[in-house]
């Protein structure tokens, strides 16, 4: 199922680059976003033009009961693994889930693209869920709670920056 959004950021790729994983900024959204519970940084290197980050995510996230049996539970870990390439802004981002790995296949790819003073943040990707008789009703819930969370991360995000950078938040 076909994975996408565009999230605005007030800060150039660089400059969000610097707080990926940041402890602050990792700390921040665990405390504020409603569904991240913690955030583990297991890989952060450069390598050429390349940056490679591998990132833990615990979740507890609310769903239907289908598809809490589905997934085995509403507390949920994967690891997104996530490849920037800082010459033409682009990054690629697979999540590998603690459960379900098998059955479960998902990742995208992002763009920062300059309009006007702001950058936007476009995702583009697909999630593949194969359980017998309830992959496509997975598949939708991952895709909505994914596109939601995101959401509110590139949110949570872009309000840390402008702290860390001095310069309060757009809507104080």
């Amino acid at each position: 199922m076909k994975l996408s959004g565009s999230y605005p950021c007030d800060f150039p790729p660089e400059v969000y680059q610097k707080y990926l994983v940041d402890e602050g900024a990792l700390s921040y959204l665990s405390q504020n976003h409603p569904e991240i519970r913690d955030v583990e940084v297991i890989e952060n290197r450069a390598q050429d033009d390349k940056i490679y980050v591998k990132m833990k995510y615990t979740m507890e996230v609310s769903m239907p009961a289908p598809v809490k049996k589905a997934l085995g539970g509403a507390t949920h870990s994967f690891v997104a693994d996530l490849i920037l390439d800082t010459q033409n802004n682009t990054a690629t981002l697979e999540f590998i889930p603690a459960r379900l790995g098998d059955k479960i296949k998902a990742g995208a790819r992002i763009a920062f693209d300059r309009e006007g003073n702001q950058w936007i943040q476009r995702l583009d990707g697909d999630i593949t869920v194969k359980i017998l008789g309830l992959g496509k009703i997975v598949e939708k819930f991952i895709v909505e709670k994914f596109q939601n969370s995101y959401a509110i991360e590139a949110r949570l995000r872009n309000e840390y920056v402008h702290r860390a950078e001095g310069q309060g938040t757009s809507d104080s």
